[in-house]
């Protein structure tokens, strides 16, 4: 883990809302936000809901646009999955159509070999070959979770952004999903960028937090050092809720 996948410098971001009389009103979410992630690494990201955490995921992905800093990619494709698993996912299409469709995109396979791949990642996730042929809907949130995680990893990326991703799911089927989202990790060489407000599911799984306070960050480190010898009153806090 010595070079950097992802490196962010002073970035600061903005939205737009509507504001007296229909005037714009431009409201300063993310405060020269800066850090690194090294290759391998799972970085958690921890914080109150509305803090920035999301809006600092969305950036990095070019779908934020009112910026300024610098954000350096050494990645193919980072992919994101969310926190509810049945909004990210088409309920109109079956489960094999929604894993193949980043590959039908790019148009560089067969249809036989898109299939294969859909099937290849679903056995890879926990799940029956039977379930390509499911709507979303006919799954539970933690199935639903884990076509989130294929769906992510059908393009081979290197980077994966988890928002939230076993906040909606139950004790066990957490535990479940972090299991399995450590385990493709070894697989494929991932690097993870977690974000969560739960501080025991970010000790877990995470080498490496951040701690993130109305748009700033105002701690991070190595999970042991930030969790048993907190520097920040914002983190002692969190820790002590």
């Amino acid at each position: 883990m010595s070079d950097n996948v992802l490196k962010v410098e002073n970035l600061n971001v903005w939205y737009g809302k509507p504001g007296l009389f229909g005037a714009s009103q431009r409201v300063h979410i993310l405060h020269d936000v800066s850090f690194e992630l090294k290759r391998g690494e799972i970085l958690g990201l921890v914080g109150e809901s509305g803090c920035g955490k999301s809006t600092l995921a969305r950036t990095i992905l070019g779908i934020e646009k009112d910026k300024t800093g610098t954000i350096e990619h050494k990645t193919f494709r980072p992919q994101m999955v969310f926190q509810n698993p049945y909004g990210s996912l088409n309920p109109y299409k079956k489960i094999g159509w929604i894993i193949e469709e980043p590959l039908r995109v790019l148009r560089k396979h067969s249809k036989q070999e898109r299939r294969q791949k859909a099937l290849d990642l679903l056995d890879r996730v926990g799940l029956p070959a039977s379930y390509a042929n499911r709507y979303p809907d006919e799954l539970s949130g933690g199935q639903r979770q884990r076509v989130a995680i294929a769906a992510a990893l059908i393009q081979q990326p290197e980077l994966i952004f988890l928002d939230e991703p076993v906040s909606a799911l139950d004790v066990t089927v957490q535990d479940q999903i972090l299991r399995l989202l450590l385990d493709v990790k070894k697989q494929y060489n991932l690097s993870y960028l977690f974000i969560s407000h739960d501080l025991n599911v970010i000790y877990q799984i995470c080498d490496r937090v951040m701690v993130m306070k109305k748009g700033e960050i105002v701690e991070s480190g190595d999970i042991e050092t930030v969790y048993n010898h907190p520097q920040h009153p914002y983190t002692q806090q969190l820790l002590t809720e």
